[in-house]
């Protein structure tokens, strides 16, 4: 009897697990993909707007081929920081940086200081005078400022990738990308995540930790091999911790990201970029470089002022309008005064009608000159 029971007990206990497997078997663990696109979903909706202020490094390697056919002459290492404010709410965005540039002239590179916002409605590139070193040259009227309409956005480098990535920002076609683009369409902070175009290619280790390797489609855009590869951690929520992008089926950019645990989730800490176009093609400009960045800080959420997007006039600034046309700010700070196209203190145009002005006036003499010397001889007969 006793052994009737405990079999009961036993074949009740095994159909209750079975019965628990089975459920759960029907649910059933999430397809990684599926997964991953939940996790980038969930970053995007949960960010409003975001500020990383980001301090870093640039190096570019001795003997270098530079712009102009010119080479780099020493192991060039520079400081750079930079200020990224995006607004996914209103699809507005600022940045400003220091970085340097190569002086083909003098084969030297110089730092400089720019901003770049983004309202909604007007771009908006500031370069001013005050900080920047002589080394970018300027003439005492040449423009500060400038107004774009039709862009759509600021120009976002692949430096700037990994705050996109961090908050669900990923392209998932080459139509919604828009870092490294200068100009293009709207931009758009909070693009529609497209699992159709990725694929699981495999999976590896990055570090000590295992990551799915996920591949974007091979782009038809006429170059061959041209495509991304994200290796995600699904422990960090599917946190991208690796980007590369292949380009005629060799690497032609990566980045590595490391991940600190915030009160927003799993957020960067730092990250460092490499790319080469020697290993495609030899082209023109860089062939190598790398930078390396820390996020000093970060906010997410917070109060935002309209005044963080746009940048303030001041008298005496040359601005160029959205018709391309020259203005200075007047003493007011609001007013500005149309500029002739010479940009220098008179303008060729003004230059001109001084020309032509004198031109006139010796005409004018000359006549009255003749008419007084025909006078005289009538006189005189």
């Amino acid at each position: 009897m006793r052994i009737q029971f405990a079999a009961a007990w036993l074949v009740a206990g095994f159909s209750l697990l079975s019965g628990a497997t089975l459920v759960g078997g029907a649910q059933g663990p999430k397809d990684p993909l599926e997964q991953v696109f939940a996790d980038w979903r969930l970053r995007q909706d949960q960010t409003h707007n975001l500020r990383y202020t980001l301090v870093g490094q640039g190096m570019i390697p001795k003997g270098k081929r530079g712009p102009a056919g010119t080479v780099v002459p020493r192991d060039f290492i520079y400081k750079k920081e930079r200020v990224v404010t995006l607004d996914m709410d209103n699809n507005r965005m600022s940045k400003t940086t220091l970085d340097s540039y190569f002086n083909s002239a003098s084969n030297s590179f110089f730092p400089l200081r720019k901003a770049a916002t983004y309202d909604g409605s007007v771009t908006r590139v500031f370069i001013p005078r005050a900080g920047n070193t002589e080394d970018f040259q300027r003439g005492k009227f040449d423009p500060e400022l400038w107004l774009v309409t039709g862009k759509g956005g600021i120009h976002l480098d692949p430096d700037d990738r990994p705050i996109l990535l961090a908050h669900g920002i990923v392209a998932s076609s080459p139509e919604q990308e828009f870092v490294g683009v200068m100009s293009g369409p709207q931009m758009n902070l909070r693009p529609r995540l497209n699992p159709d175009n990725f694929s699981l290619h495999t999976k590896a280790l990055h570090g000590d930790r295992e990551c799915l390797v996920l591949r974007t489609k091979v782009q038809g855009d006429g170059v061959p091999g041209k495509f991304y590869e994200l290796w995600v951690d699904p422990a960090l929520e599917s946190a991208v911790v690796r980007f590369v992008w292949y380009y005629r089926w060799k690497i032609y950019e990566s980045t590595d990201i490391q991940y600190q645990k915030t009160p927003h989730g799993w957020l960067p800490e730092s990250w460092s970029r490499s790319h080469s176009l020697e290993k495609i093609s030899g082209a023109a400009g860089w062939l190598e470089q790398w930078s390396r960045f820390r996020v000093k800080e970060v906010t997410v959420n917070r109060r935002l002022d309209a005044g963080e997007f746009t940048v303030a006039l001041k008298p005496g600034m040359v601005v160029v309008g959205t018709d391309k046309g020259h203005y200075r700010v007047e003493e007011d700070g609001k007013s500005l005064a149309r500029l002739d196209p010479g940009q220098g203190e008179l303008g060729w145009l003004s230059i001109l009608r001084v020309l032509i002005g004198l031109a006139l006036l010796m005409l004018v003499l000359w006549c009255i000159f003749r008419y007084f010397k025909g006078r005289r001889r009538a006189l005189a007969g």
